[in-house]
């Protein structure tokens, strides 16, 4: 996670609580489940005590592909 914040800031990105609880939920995902849909990590995110929108936790995973390593994945749903 510590890579991916500083990327953002390589960027000229400021590291909000949005971008910080999406990443910890993709950093935390289980071994066995890595792929999580939006609304698992809003789901998430809001478990930790969070409050997000599930608007902006899509635009976080958008952004994300672009700004560090994320790679995105479309259901087959």
């Amino acid at each position: 996670m510590v890579a991916a914040l500083g990327r953002l800031r390589e960027r000229g990105l400021r590291r909000t609580p949005a971008r910080q609880a999406v990443l910890s939920v993709l950093v935390d995902a289980p071994p066995d489940h890595p792929h999580l849909s939006a609304a698992q990590v809003h789901d998430r995110v809001r478990s930790n005590g969070v409050r997000i929108d599930l608007t902006t936790v899509h635009r976080v995973l958008i952004h994300l592909t672009d700004w560090v390593s994320c790679t995105r994945c479309r259901s087959a749903a």
